[in-house]
């Protein structure tokens, strides 16, 4: 069991980066980002108390979660919802993390910041447009 226990905040840092990969993806309707922003969220809150248990405030991915409520069309009602989400999340996840014996798993907590950021804003941003020619295939 302790084993386990000890091993319980780097199988939860895995889980948050491969969920805010997954959820990362650019959405089409309204519905789609919606359930996007869910999901993003809910992973933002893990990510963002991990962090804090780091000893770094989390505020970038604080103001992601902000910034992209303002992008999503939700009422404010389902906003509220996932505000409190985020912040039970990241509520447990510093109260899990610290309550390991031992160090918190801190090592790479810069670029969990930067993808976590980067993936709550990918969510309601468009799409890159495709380049319709490469400069050398129009030479040719």
């Amino acid at each position: 069991m302790k084993a386990f226990a000890s091993m319980l905040p780097a199988l939860v840092l895995a889980a948050i980066l491969t969920a805010t990969g997954s959820a990362g993806a650019r959405a089409d309707s309204a519905s789609d980002l919606r359930d996007a922003a869910t999901a993003e969220v809910a992973a933002a809150g893990g990510a963002a108390g991990l962090v804090q248990a780091c000893g770094v405030e989390p505020t970038a991915i604080t103001a992601a979660v902000h910034d992209l409520l303002k992008r999503i069309p939700l009422t404010p009602p389902r906003q509220t919802a996932l505000l409190v989400s985020y912040q039970a999340n990241e509520t447990r996840m510093t109260r899990n993390t610290l309550a390991v014996p031992g160090a918190p798993p801190c090592g790479d907590v810069r670029t969990l910041v930067q993808d976590t950021v980067r993936d709550l804003n990918a969510i309601g941003q468009p799409q890159p447009a495709e380049p319709a020619a490469t400069l050398s295939a129009l030479e040719d």
